[in-house]
């Protein structure tokens, strides 16, 4: 059981140490290249940022797992996913019905078995797109992946190679952290958020396989995600706004926008939230007493619009 823990932690630290070398290097490279994101409608930013960070996310990740000659048949889809965003990144956008298709193929094509395609076909698209509309302040994205993938690597029930896979991913997103907040040096951009999305859904596959109630605790605290994304599809689409236009609408933008709330104030309120309805559906609670503690948090964080700028109002 030590063993196994150590083989565990050393993963993730060697995974975040590879990530925090890689960073400066890439960052390097962008700017040369000028993959820059400019600021838009949506952003939260003011200045130019480079993008592509995912480059530092997926080789760390990668280095992590040969350093622990921890191999991942599980890797495919994710590297797939990320090829996928790094071209976005390069070309400045692909198609979007190229983008989904390549998407829902990846999905398809990651299942070892019938139910885990058919779970991938949905759960790729998903993720990705879910992960890559939410990133959209400093710091968010890398503790949400911090937060999902360690709860998804204490899942018992998940293979060895989602382990494995999950406990690189949350080990680069921490090593990506420091250079993306509080203040962002580097975004993760397409690369790093179809990547780590793709993570994500790799996990989601895989906790098919081990059973609905693992399914259900595996993608617990990424719900927060999911619904901030839905609650802003909807109020876009009963203001008739065109949907595939950038926007301020979701929670994390509204907190921020109305308060005197930092970035990372507002990624720590998330993480904090997801963490809780992580901890919650893991707890020895009856079925309903975990059911209203999740509905109690994720109410709590689509509010946040609301009450946030009342507990941390401007100036």
């Amino acid at each position: 059981m030590t063993s196994t823990l150590g083989r565990c932690v050393g993963l993730a630290v060697a995974s975040a140490v590879a990530t925090g070398l890689l960073v400066p290097i890439v960052r390097k490279g962008l700017l040369r290249a000028n993959v820059v994101d400019i600021p838009n409608a949506r952003s939260s930013h003011s200045q130019a940022i480079p993008r592509g960070g995912g480059l530092a996310v997926f080789g760390g990740s990668a280095a992590g797992l040969a350093l622990h000659h921890a191999q991942s048949r599980r890797a495919v889809g994710p590297t797939a996913a990320f090829a996928l965003g790094l071209a976005d990144d390069v070309t400045g956008g692909l198609p979007a019905s190229a983008r989904l298709g390549a998407q829902a193929a990846i999905g398809a094509l990651s299942g070892r078995n019938l139910r885990e395609a058919v779970v991938g076909l949905v759960a790729v698209p998903a993720s990705v797109n879910v992960f890559n509309f939410m990133d959209g302040i400093n710091g968010i994205s890398a503790t949400t992946a911090t937060v999902v993938l360690t709860n998804a690597a204490l899942e018992s029930g998940l293979d060895a190679d989602t382990r494995a896979l999950a406990l690189a991913g949350a080990g680069a997103a921490v090593g990506f952290l420091p250079w993306n907040a509080p203040k962002a040096w580097l975004f993760l951009g397409d690369a790093g958020s179809y990547y780590v999305g793709g993570l994500i859904a790799t996990c989601l596959i895989g906790a098919s396989s081990a059973g609905p109630s693992a399914l259900i605790r595996v993608a617990a605290p990424y719900s927060l995600y999911v619904l901030d994304v839905a609650q802003a599809i909807v109020l876009r689409a009963r203001r008739g706004e065109n949907l595939f236009e950038a926007h301020r609408r979701h929670v994390y933008q509204q907190a921020l926008d109305g308060s005197g709330a930092s970035h990372i104030e507002i990624a720590a309120l998330h993480a904090i939230a997801a963490t809780a309805i992580a901890a919650a559906v893991r707890a020895p609670l009856s079925p309903g007493a975990q059911g209203g503690i999740v509905a109690t948090v994720a109410g709590a964080y689509l509010s946040a619009g609301v009450w946030v700028p009342r507990v941390r109002p401007r100036g």
